[in-house]
């Protein structure tokens, strides 16, 4: 599973930030802040950065998915989200106003 931290601006972070070390203590804090919001990062890399063990950062993971702070894809979904190209709808000339009808 692959994990990518989902803040919009400071104030979001910091908010966020709050409702983990209320929720779960500093431990959590230090693996909320563990988590890139600009890169996928692996579940495993996350254990060992955090500290924790994996059935309290299991519960973490629940928490901050289910709050919105959280992108989670597995390995092929990830890969197809990095790697997909917007999609552009063919593109209408104009159209050329009608000259009104005497």
């Amino acid at each position: 599973m692959k994990l990518k931290r989902v803040d919009e601006s400071h104030i979001e972070k910091f908010r966020n930030q709050a409702k983990i070390s209320k929720m779960f203590g500093k431990t959590a804090l230090k693996a909320y802040n563990a988590i890139p919001n600009d890169k996928w990062i692996d579940e495993e890399e996350l254990l060992t950065a955090s500290g924790m063990d994996k059935e309290t950062l299991d519960k973490v993971i629940e928490f901050m998915d289910k709050e919105g702070m959280l992108e989670i894809a597995t390995e092929g979904a990830e890969m197809k989200q990095e790697t997909a190209q917007p999609t552009q709808e063919p593109s209408q000339p104009p159209q050329q106003p009608q000259p009104p009808q005497p």
